[in-house]
């Protein structure tokens, strides 16, 4: 099984900040996944584009899907 972390970011504020967020959300999951002994090599992280839609007033934000291999 493969674990794909997709994070993107908002576009309102401070895009710096938000980038750093979404890298602590990462390492944070990472070292969840860690703790129930889930292959580091099993998970892949992507940065998707920028969140523009205005809908949500989330910051960064990381989606988790699991694919079967």
């Amino acid at each position: 099984m493969q674990i794909v972390l997709f994070g993107k970011v908002n576009t309102t504020g401070d895009i710096g900040f938000q980038v750093r967020l979404l890298k602590r959300r990462y390492d944070e999951i990472k070292s969840l996944l860690a703790k129930e002994s889930i292959d580091d090599h099993s998970v892949l992280p992507i940065i998707g584009d920028r969140d523009q839609s205005g809908e949500t007033k989330a910051n960064a934000m990381i989606q988790v899907y699991l694919i079967k291999n």
